[in-house]
């Protein structure tokens, strides 16, 4: 059969291969369209990659937020006590540590206790730390400082909610790295002499180089480090991490707790 064109008469199957040739891509245009598709891809991936950061960061400071509102109702139910920064949560990282603890009650779900940011598979069911100055009371006579720190001398150490000097400026609740995260509390040295710096706990840096704090008013902040003494320094272990006149140890140390007797940090 012949199909007839302005051109002539063109056999049927002639003018099947003449359109399919029209249809089909040649090599270097398929090697356009890959090009094009993998710098969209490089474009694309970045803003995919920071945007999940972003969800975890929101998603961690909504978690440290109940963990703070928690903190603040064991106080409200105890005339203002503390709840203990060694038992909060009973030691280790592990969930019977989370279930068994002093906030599990007004916390109960064990998620809330670990940064979304953690994708690390350490076995570690809880991430979030508490203020080693926090909730240092003594029971009985006995005292539960261990190893002697916190001991009252030159900064303070609180044991009532309206003890802390200054609510706005003195951390709760930190994301704790995984290779310092032993026990329920953060351990910060504090010094007024910034040359003498050491660091024993090492705050966890989930979020582009910055980490989840709690506050004693109830504000929650991801802080940004401005130097990458935290980011970089292997994790101290069973000694200290030498920081002299570090700034971003300073701040932490200067959120920690305060100085007694009335003296200023420097």
């Amino acid at each position: 059969m012949n199909i007839f064109t302005p051109q002539g008469l063109f056999p049927t199957r002639r003018l099947r291969e003449v359109h399919a040739k029209c249809l089909a891509f040649t090599l270097i245009e398929l090697l356009v369209v890959i090009a094009i598709i993998g710098i969209l891809a490089s474009l694309l991936l970045p803003v995919l990659a920071k945007g999940k950061l972003k969800a975890a960061g929101v998603k961690c400071m909504s978690n440290m937020k109940q963990l703070q509102l928690g903190w603040h109702l064991y106080a409200d139910d105890n005339a203002g006590k503390l709840v203990h920064n060694r038992n909060w949560v009973l030691g280790d990282a592990s969930l019977a540590s989370i279930t068994g603890g002093k906030l599990w009650p007004y916390i109960d779900d064990a998620t809330i206790y670990k940064c979304p940011g953690d994708k690390k598979d350490t076995g570690k069911a809880r991430s979030v730390c508490m203020n080693g100055y926090m909730g240092c009371w003594t029971d009985g006579g006995a005292a539960w400082f261990q190893t002697g720190w916190p001991r009252p001398g030159a900064f303070e150490i609180y044991k009532l909610i309206e003890e802390v000097s200054t609510p706005s400026g003195t951390f709760v609740m930190v994301d704790e790295h995984e290779k310092t995260l032993q026990d329920g509390f953060f351990r910060t040295d504090c010094y007024t002499t910034y040359a003498n710096i050491t660091v024993s706990d090492f705050p966890a840096t989930y979020h582009n180089d910055a980490s989840a704090f709690s506050f004693v008013d109830g504000h929650v902040e991801i802080h940004k480090w401005v130097s990458t003494f935290f980011t970089d320094t292997p994790p101290p272990g069973n000694w200290k991490a030498p920081a002299p006149n570090n700034p971003d140890v300073i701040w932490l140390m200067q959120r920690s707790t305060n100085p007694t007797g009335g003296v200023a940090w420097p």
